[in-house]
This record gives C-alpha cells, sequence and structure tokens, in this order.
C-alpha cells in the first residue's frame, strides 16, 4: 500500500476466454506522498508493461485488418487526423486544466494513457515490437478507425459508380461491429 501503484494480474484468457486486471494507486496515510498525475502515469505504465502480450496482439490484429487496403500501415488522413486530435487535446488542458474539473480529468487520463505507452515499449525492447503514442492512439479508437480511414475524401468508396451488389459487399466487408458480454457471477 505505500508503491504509488499496484496491480493484480491474472492472465486466464486461453482458459477461460478473459484476463483480470487490478489496478490501483497509493493508499497510504500521506496525501502528498505522490500526485494525481504521477499516480494515473504509474497505474497505466503498470497495465502496459503487464500486459504488453495482449497489446501487441491486438495491434498486428488491428493493422492486418483496418489497414489492408492501405498496406498494413495507418492512413495518412488517419494519421493528420490523431495528430490535430491529440493537438486540440493537449491545448484543451493546458488552458483549462486548472479551472475546469472535466479538462483536469481529461489530463490525468492522457498521463494514464502516456503510462501505457511507456510501460508497453519498456517491456518489448528485446523483442523490437515499439507501438509509437500515435499508434496506440489508433487501436485505443479501434471502433472509429474505419470512419477515421475516411477522414480524407480521396479514400471513401464512390458508392455513386458501384453497383447495388457491389456497395453491399462492400458495406459487408467494412462495417462489422460486435459486442462481448458476460454475465458476473452476481447476475
Amino acid at each position: 500500500t505505500d508503491a504509488i501503484s499496484y496491480t493484480k494480474f491474472t492472465p486466464s484468457y486461453e482458459e477461460i476466454g478473459w484476463d483480470y486486471l487490478t489496478l490501483s494507486s497509493y493508499i497510504g496515510n500521506d496525501k502528498s506522498k505522490y500526485t494525481d498525475v504521477q499516480k494515473a502515469y504509474a497505474m497505466g505504465y503498470l497495465e502496459g508493461y503487464i500486459t504488453s502480450h495482449r497489446i501487441y496482439t491486438f495491434y498486428s490484429n488491428v493493422k492486418a485488418y483496418r489497414y489492408r487496403d492501405h498496406g498494413g500501415e495507418m492512413p495518412e488522413s488517419t494519421r493528420k487526423f490523431l495528430i490535430d486530435n491529440n493537438n486540440f487535446l493537449k491545448q484543451q488542458i493546458k488552458l483549462y486544466k486548472d479551472s475546469d474539473p472535466f479538462w483536469e480529468h481529461v489530463s490525468y487520463i492522457i498521463y494514464q494513457f502516456q503510462g501505457i505507452v511507456d510501460g508497453y515499449n519498456a517491456n518489448t525492447v528485446q523483442l523490437n515490437r515499439r507501438i509509437s503514442y500515435l499508434e496506440f492512439h489508433a487501436i485505443n479508437c479501434f471502433g472509429d478507425i474505419t470512419e477515421l480511414a475516411h477522414y480524407d475524401k480521396a479514400y471513401r468508396p464512390n458508392f455513386k459508380n458501384m453497383t447495388s451488389k457491389q456497395a453491399a459487399t462492400w458495406f459487408d466487408d467494412h462495417n462489422h461491429c460486435s459486442a462481448l458480454i458476460k454475465t458476473a457471477p452476481d447476475f
């Protein structure tokens, strides 16, 4: 309980289909020992470090599936959108984190996210599986990445020139949505 952050990770995906990760931050009596920024970053670092093998698997799947039309690389339009989005977030945090609780909280999320990136990359140095902050941002918005890929008009499908069958096939190939639901023991 004196550590800045601690975790319990149970890798049980292969047995039951889920891993369990619990993260906590310092809960000692000295409230001034660590700042909220330090705790958020440390929890992110632990998460990224401990789950790096799962993150890499997900990242590889995202690249293979979502970027298949772009040689497995993030489209430039998506990259530009994410850079602009990150710049906007940083600007708003700088302007408002000291006066608006919303932006203060967003800053903690960003610090935790940076911790995840740094923790992940610290545990993959020997494997040459580094993932940049921007690539992490892309996999973090996996559900929206299809739309982001079409942010640039040059990458949008031209439905006017497609037959109904071609449009239906494109839609089937590019618009998948799923949900994972598991009932907890206490229902």
